[in-house]
């Protein structure tokens, strides 16, 4: 009987699927790859906010008509087999097809095998589940071993399957606050538990006939979690300890109130902005799909807990797709703007256009991106806005990916001022041909020009340092080596910040450890939960050794960890002063349901694992994350899109509030005149008085945080139980590096820093109650 096939089936299809949407398509095995010195001047800035107003502009623009069009077209031709976001749905039908065609038994079987892992994939899951069953009643007549290899794969097919059709019923239909966040507990407990109690029996039955086997017995733990049955029902030799789960530091607990707040959108893998699109002072959400034919959306804050829907008025209807979004008041006339990256992941496949979209007032959107001059259609997950010759006009850097087979080179698109960019990355040694999956931007040697960080999946990440050219011009020159940043190899999210506030910036990188060429993504995430040595990339947290050099210094801090980090950020949770991390976590396969990760920063000396003592453990797949104050409050809350890659592997979005934890706070709002407006690149010093530290120093540097989701650009500064604040100095991103020091400051309070303004604004932001949940946590999504 032929049915060898199927041995490589659970990974392979989902392999097929992603490493297929370049080059010629072939079977994946199971364990295989898959500026110039012009003067400045001085920007008509207000001493307040602009007022915003709806533009009278017809809506949607002749630009935004123009990209929906090219967008449709290519959406019209794209090929099914390399777009994850719809490959299944065709290859479904292929299947069919071909099983109501033959007549071989054992073919059959194989063919109804792949009818069955699709139905799942494009989100038919009793179908799925009935397919299996017609397997299981096909093979008894085959008379197959219980060892046999086809009979493994397929109960790791099904449990699977079973497990989701559990997510489906318990915590997609019926939602709770608790729903699907690691340790299960409370409302993630599972009323309806036929889907999990069957997942259970075939992970069981796979660890007999295999007991080393790391998958299943992973897969076991959970759903024994969501049973209510963890630790006790799962048999102690493929137990994973409880304290294996314990959080090293109790941050409390932070409720995900996005259904209640209205921001619980549904969907696939995306990117998120957290910030103020219309004026009002009140953060706002957008949030992408990765789907080619997806609708971004805009929530506009309401100011009483909760968002409103506002894509259409906004004039974005039609912007389909895009991995990720990036935001910055490029053109300084008081309203933020955003890029749309589209394209990512799928090589040649992924020649999609991404969006320039300027904000009109009031939160109404043209794309601009043929008429700026940044039309460019290669694969894009990673950009990042930043003044690289401190004119006062933002430039834009994008992270392109290259493969084997076509180079698709970064780009630079310089500001000239007029509304329009050109392209100097090969005049300034940038563009780069690399599998680009993260960027981040600042000024490591603190000689006022920001610099470049790249992460590159598969190859050598690269440091480039800011200089002047022999003619004056700016220039980017590789440091890499000299600095000792090039690892990890797999690495994806990104970003620059100080975490230990010693006044210079340090680089973090995180690697998709394993990813899902091999198969060996849970087999690596049981090692770390088990405290088990693996050969898989980890953390790199470089520290700035203030000559040139970093030292890597995640061991020591305790942040090692062989994540299969995508989605990732940073801020300040419990506002002590110091900026803690949060790292959603997956890969595309339906089976690998790991937590995402959070890590507190303990004063510089170390990072605690806080993922179940604050609710943060969501198994479903991290993608964009923002870190944001939504209600004023002063503290910040986080937003994280949870959908995965493949068409069925849907879930909402997570809106995590602050409980709050009594340290004290400021949230600066600074607006540039000679430097952009947003203030990029500004750098921050706080100098503060503290009954517990004494004096001390917090150090912050004006960006949206990390590679793979946007934070706010308002700064929301932790003070922890300070008592005074001494001191603000900002160092403006200017060619004279504008130092400017604000006092009489008080806690609790919200200003406005304008650059060459001596007094600071107070801002008047009245806190809201984000809206919640039902008593009993339940939502029933729609």
């Amino acid at each position: 009987m032929r049915l060898g096939l199927f041995r490589r089936l659970p990974w392979m299809v989902i392999a097929a699927t992603l490493v297929g949407c370049g080059g010629e398509q072939q079977p994946a095995p199971s364990a295989g790859a898959a500026g110039n010195a012009a003067d400045t001047t001085s920007q008509d800035v207000p001493a307040e906010a602009p007022a915003e107003v709806a533009s009278s502009v017809e809506l949607p623009t002749d630009g935004t008509r123009r990209m929906t069009s090219r967008l449709k077209e290519l959406i019209a031709v794209a090929n099914p087999d390399r777009t994850p976001s719809i490959a299944p749905i065709g290859r479904l039908a292929d299947f069919r097809a071909r099983l109501a065609k033959e007549q071989r038994p054992d073919q059959r079987v194989v063919l109804r095998s792949f009818v069955g892992w699709h139905a799942l994939l494009v989100g038919e899951t009793e179908q799925a589940l009935a397919e299996f069953d017609q397997v299981y009643a096909d093979l008894s007549q085959l008379k197959l071993p219980p060892q046999h290899s086809f009979f493994k794969n397929l109960r790791e097919l099904n449990g699977i399957a079973n497990l989701r059709y559990a997510e489906q019923q318990n915590c997609l239909a019926n939602h709770t606050i608790d729903s699907c966040i690691m340790p299960m507990r409370g409302g993630g407990i599972h009323q309806l538990r036929d889907g999990a109690l069957e997942a259970r029996d075939e992970f069981l039955k796979l660890l007999e006939l295999d007991p080393e086997a790391a998958r299943p017995r992973w897969l076991l733990n959970l759903t024994n979690m969501v049973l209510g049955d963890y630790p006790d029902g799962v048999p102690e030799r493929w137990r994973i300890p409880p304290e294996a789960f314990e959080s090293a530091f109790d941050i409390g607990r932070f409720l995900d109130v996005a259904a209640g707040a209205k921001v619980d959108m549904l969907g696939l893998s995306g990117g998120v902005i957290a910030d103020d699109f219309n004026g009002d002072l009140l953060i706002d959400l957008v949030a992408t799909d990765w789907g080619i034919d997806q609708q971004m959306r805009l929530f506009i804050n309401q100011g009483d807990g909760t968002f409103a829907d506002r894509t259409d008025a906004a004039g974005l209807v039609g912007e389909f797709g895009g991995l990720n979004v990036v935001q910055a008041d490029y053109d300084n006339d008081g309203r933020r703007d955003m890029y749309v990256l589209r394209g990512a992941w799928l090589q040649d496949y992924g020649q999609y256009p991404n969006s320039l979209l300027r904000n009109l007032g009031g939160a109404q959107f043209d794309d601009v991106t043929y008429e700026a001059g940044v039309h460019d259609e290669s694969p894009c997950q990673s950009a990042v806005w930043f003044d690289f010759d401190l004119d006062g006009d933002l430039d834009l850097f994008v992270g392109n990916e290259t493969f084997k087979s076509k180079s698709y080179p970064c780009r630079l698109y310089r500001n000239l001022g007029d509304g329009k960019f050109e392209d100097i990355a090969v005049q300034v040694g940038l563009a780069v041909a690399r599998r680009v999956k993260g960027v981040a931007c600042g000024d490591v040697n603190n000689d006022g020009w920001p610099d470049l960080y790249l992460s590159c999946f598969g190859e050598e990440n690269v440091l480039f340092k800011n200089e002047a050219g022999a003619n004056g011009e700016r220039h980017f020159t590789d440091v890499t080596a000299a600095a000792g940043v090039g690892k990890p190899i797999g690495s994806f999210p990104t970003w620059m910040f100080d975490f230990d506030n010693d006044g210079w910036l340090d680089i973090f990188v995180a690697p998709f450890s394993g990813f899902f060429f091999d198969g060996n993504a849970l087999p690596i995430v049981l090692a770390d939960y088990l405290d088990r040595e693996t050969n898989a990339d980890r953390i790199h947290l470089f520290r700035n050794m203030q000559d040139g050099t970093f030292r890597d210094v995640a061991p020591e801090m305790k942040l090692d960890k062989p994540l299969l980090a995508m989605g990732a950020n940073f801020g300040d949770l419990d506002n002590d002063g110091f900026l803690d991390c949060y790292i959603g976590t997956g890969d595309p396969h339906f089976g690998t349901l790991v937590p995402n990760r959070m890590f507190r920063n303990d004063a510089g000396r170390q990072f605690q694992d806080v993922t179940t003592s604050g609710g943060f453990g969501h198994v479903q797949k991290g993608h964009g994350i923002a870190f944001a104050d939504f209600d004023n409050d002063g503290d910040q809350d986080i937003y994280a899109v949870l959908g995965g890659a493949i068409t069925g592997d849907v879930y909402q979005n997570a809106l995590f509030e602050n409980p709050g934890h009594g340290n004290h706070w400021i949230t600066l709002w600074l607006r540039g005149t000679q430097s952009n407006r947003d203030a990029i690149g500004a750098r921050i010093r706080i100098r503060v008085i503290s009954p517990t530290a004494g004096k001390r120093e917090i150090h912050l540097k004006v960006d949206s945080g990390g590679s793979f989701g946007a934070s706010s650009l308002q700064q929301e500064v932790g003070l922890g139980d300070a008592t005074e604040v001494e001191e603000i100095e900002v160092i403006w991103p200017n060619r004279q590096r504008t130092r400017q020091v604000f006092k009489e400051v008080a806690l609790d309070q919200s200003y406005e820093l304008v650059e060459g303004v001596d007094d600071l604004r107070t801002i008047e932001r009245p806190a809201v109650k984000l809206k919640g949940v039902s008593a009993d946590g339940h939502h029933h999504h729609h």
